[in-house]
C-alpha cells in the first residue's frame, strides 16, 4: 500500500514539474527572436586534392584553397511575426577575414513569402524577406573559400561556422542565437569533464555516507552489529562471555575480562557450560575508524576532482582570451 502511494506521489510530482517546465519555457521565449541553425557545414574537397596536385576549378578559375559549403536555417523562434516594417537594416551574415563568400542562395522559404540573399562583399552576405511569421524559416546555402596561404587546422568547416557573426537593425530583436559547433577533440574533452563531475559527486556522496555511519552509529536504524554478553556458569564460577558461531555446530566463546577465546562444539558447550542469562549488549564499533578514514578520503578526492575541473576551465578560458 505504501509503495502504491509513493508511486502515485512520484507521478504527481513528475507531472507537476513537467507543467512547470513548460510554463517557464514559454515565458523564457522572447517576443522577437531569430535562430540561426547549422544544418550542414563541410569542406567540399579533402586536403589531399591540393597535396596530390589535382587541378580543380570554380567558375573556370583554378582552386588553390579549401571550399566550404554551408546549409543553414534562419528561423523565427519568437512569439510575433517579423515583417519589413520592423527591419531598418537587413540581416547581414559576416565571415572572418580567414574566409570569403563566393555565392549564396535561398533554397527554401515559406509559401507566399518573398526572400532573397545577396553577396555585399567578400565577407558579407545579406538576407532579405518581406514577412517571416512565427515558427517559419528560411533555408539558405552559401559557398565560401579559405583565404589563400592561411592554415586553419584540420576542421576548417567548424572554424568557418564558429566565426560567423551578424549585423542588423530590427525592432525589439536581441542577439540571434547561433549554436557553437565543437571539434571532435572538444567533444571528447567535454565527455571526460562530464564523467569527472559524476565521479566527483559520487565520491562526495560516498564520503558523506561513510562519515554518517561513523558519527551516528548509536542509532539503531543503521543496523549496526550488537555484541551480546552472556553469563555462563561452569561448576560454581560465573563468567561474562561473547558467544558466536562461524561454522555449523561450532561455538566460539570469548571471555570479556581476559579476552581468551575457546572453540567448542555445541555438544561440548552444553556439557561444559550452563547458560544463566544475558549480562548486557554493546555496539560493535570496530569498523568506525575505517568509516571515518574512507569518508574523509572520498570527500577529499571528490573535492579535489572539482578543483581540477575548475582550474582546467580557467586555464582554457585564459587561453581563449589570449587567442582573441
Amino acid at each position: 500500500m505504501i509503495g502504491i502511494i509513493l508511486g502515485i506521489f512520484g507521478i504527481v510530482i513528475t507531472i507537476g514539474f513537467g507543467i512547470y517546465s513548460v510554463v517557464i519555457y514559454k515565458k523564457s521565449r522572447k517576443t522577437v527572436n531569430l535562430e540561426f541553425e547549422n544544418k550542414e557545414c563541410y569542406s567540399l574537397f579533402r586536403d589531399d586534392v591540393n597535396r596530390l596536385n589535382i587541378e580543380l576549378s570554380y567558375n573556370k578559375k583554378p582552386i588553390t584553397s579549401t571550399l566550404i559549403l554551408l546549409k543553414a536555417r534562419l528561423k523565427n523562434n519568437g512569439q510575433v511575426d517579423i515583417d519589413k516594417n520592423r527591419i531598418y537594416n537587413p540581416l547581414k551574415i559576416i565571415s572572418s577575414p580567414d574566409f570569403k563568400w563566393l555565392e549564396a542562395t535561398v533554397i527554401s522559404k515559406p509559401n507566399g513569402a518573398s526572400a532573397s540573399i545577396k553577396i555585399i562583399d567578400s565577407h558579407n552576405i545579406q538576407v532579405n524577406w518581406d514577412l517571416l511569421k512565427k515558427d517559419e524559416f528560411i533555408d539558405l546555402e552559401a559557398l565560401s573559400e579559405t583565404t589563400e596561404n592561411k592554415d586553419l587546422g584540420g576542421e576548417k568547416s567548424l572554424e568557418f561556422y564558429n566565426s560567423l557573426k551578424f549585423d542588423y537593425r530590427i525592432t525589439d530583436l536581441g542577439p540571434i542565437y547561433k549554436e557553437k559547433q565543437v571539434t571532435s577533440q572538444t567533444r571528447r574533452h567535454n565527455f571526460i569533464m562530464k564523467l569527472s563531475k559524476f565521479y566527483g559527486i559520487g565520491a562526495i556522496i560516498l564520503g558523506v555516507i561513510h562519515l554518517s555511519i561513523a558519527i551516528f552509529t548509536q542509532h539503531s536504524y543503521l543496523s549496526e552489529t550488537q555484541n551480546v554478553a552472556y553469563i555462563v556458569q561452569r561448576d560454581s564460577t560465573e563468567n561474562d562471555v561473547y558467544i558466536s558461531s562461524n561454522k555449523p555446530n561450532q561455538i566460539k566463546i570469548k571471555f570479556r575480562e581476559t579476552e581468551v577465546e575457546e572453540n567448542l562444539t555445541v555438544l561440548e558447550f552444553n556439557k561444559k557450560y550452563k547458560l544463566k542469562g544475558i549480562d548486557s549488549t554493546t555496539l560493535d564499533t570496530k569498523w568506525n575508524p575505517s568509516y571515518r578514514v574512507f569518508g574523509i578520503l572520498f570527500i577529499f578526492l571528490g573535492s579535489l576532482n572539482f578543483i581540477l575541473i575548475f582550474l582546467s576551465k580557467r586555464g582554457n578560458k585564459k587561453a581563449a582570451n589570449k587567442d582573441v
